[in-house]
C-alpha cells in the first residue's frame, strides 16, 4: 500500500534518487517477503544485483523485538531512526542542535583548513559570504534552522573574520550586521 502523504493521503510506494531506492509498505512480514521475492526477480531478470550490505530495512510502528525477529528472518539488516540519507538526517528533531551539528562540523573544518592569519579582511569576508553562508543551504531548503544554530554559525563566522593575531583575540570595529551586508 504504501505510505501516505499530505492532506490528500498520496500513496506513495517507492522514491528514486541516482542509484538510491527506498520502498515503502505496511510493516507486515508478507509484504516485506513479497519485497524480498521482486527484489531477487529483478536480480534474476536483470542480471543486476542489489548490495544488501548496503541496504537497510527500517521499522516504523512496531516493537524492537519483531523488527530484530523479522530482519532475521528475511536477513534484512535493521536499522533504527534517525539514519543519515543522502545527507539529511532522517527522522531526527532537527529542533535540536545536535540535529544539526554536522553543518557546524562542517563550517569549523572548513574553517581550520583556512590559515586566517594570512588572509585580509576583504578575503575572509569573501570567504564567509561564498562559501561558510552556502554550506547549510540544503538543510535550509528542507528545514527551518533553530536560532541556537544561527547563533553558533554566526559566531564561528564573527571570531574567523576578526581573529588576527596568535592569541585568538579579537576586537570588532563594526557591528556584524554591517559587515553581513550584501
Amino acid at each position: 500500500r504504501g505510505l501516505e502523504v499530505g492532506v490528500r493521503k498520496i500513496q506513495l510506494t517507492h522514491l528514486q534518487f541516482a542509484d538510491d531506492t527506498l520502498l515503502f509498505c505496511e510493516a507486515e512480514v508478507g509484504q516485506l517477503c513479497l519485497i524480498k521475492k521482486i527484489l531477487l526477480s529483478f536480480q534474476t531478470l536483470s542480471g543486476l544485483a542489489v548490495n544488501y550490505k548496503k541496504s537497510a530495512f527500517i521499522v516504523l510502528g512496531k516493537d524492537d523485538e519483531w523488527a530484530q525477529q523479522t530482519a532475521a528472518m528475511l536477513d534484512y539488516t535493521w536499522v533504527k531512526l534517525p539514519i543519515l540519507y543522502l545527507g539529511i538526517p532522517l527522522g531526527a528533531n532537527m529542533r535540536k542542535l545536535s540535529s544539526w551539528q554536522c553543518v557546524i562540523d562542517k563550517v569549523q573544518k572548513r574553517l581550520q583548513s583556512w590559515k586566517s592569519s594570512c588572509l585580509s579582511r576583504a578575503g575572509r569576508l569573501t570567504l564567509i559570504k561564498a562559501v561558510l553562508n552556502s554550506l547549510p543551504v540544503y538543510y535550509l531548503s528542507l528545514f527551518k534552522m533553530p536560532k541556537k544554530v544561527a547563533h553558533e554559525l554566526i559566531k564561528l563566522q564573527r571570531k574567523f573574520f576578526w581573529s588576527g593575531n596568535k592569541e585568538g583575540r579579537f576586537i570588532p570595529l563594526v557591528k556584524w550586521e554591517i559587515v553581513q551586508q550584501p
